[in-house]
């Protein structure tokens, strides 16, 4: 008697599209600095799969910077997302957030983890059903995670730098 296999589920991949004048940008910024950095993503969804960045807007002040951690401090960044997505001819809009990590690696830590589901449940802000993390390691380290409502575990984004 022959054995039938199951298949096994084949996992959705989820692609980020950067410019690299965005990517250089960002790494500029982070050049020299004895902190962790942070802000947020501007872009759109383009597909079920695939997500678009168009700016990384930095908080320049942010709250209570350190070695080990950093508060994006709204208030700073409010202004220029607005100013961005009522000027722009695209169907842009707040996608998420980034920080850099100057110890250990790209990966998302349980801060990271607790701070982005706290952000999806907020009820005074409508954020679409996902939200994006960028992590960034000074000089060219960047790992990207798509947290959906529904889904417990972020998923790893594949990224694409666009010329």
């Amino acid at each position: 008697m022959q054995r039938i296999r199951k298949s096994k589920k084949i996992s959705e991949r989820y692609i980020l599209c950067i410019p690299k004048s965005e990517i250089n940008k960002i790494f500029n910024i982070l050049k020299g600095k004895p902190n962790e950095s942070c802000g947020v993503l501007i872009g759109k969804k383009l597909n079920k799969q695939k997500y678009s960045l168009t700016n990384i807007i930095h908080d320049n002040k942010p709250i209570d910077p350190s070695k080990f951690g950093v508060t994006r401090n709204t208030k700073n960044v409010y202004p220029y997302v607005n100013a961005i997505v009522e000027n722009s001819e695209d169907d842009i809009d707040y996608i998420g957030e980034w920080h850099s990590h100057l110890n250990g690696n790209c990966n998302y830590s349980n801060i990271d983890l607790i701070s982005m589901r706290e952000l999806m449940r907020d009820p005074d802000y409508k954020f679409p059903v996902f939200l994006i993390l960028i992590i960034l390691k000074f000089p060219d380290q960047i790992k990207a995670y798509l947290f959906k409502k529904q889904a417990y575990q972020p998923k790893n984004m594949e990224i694409n730098i666009d010329n």
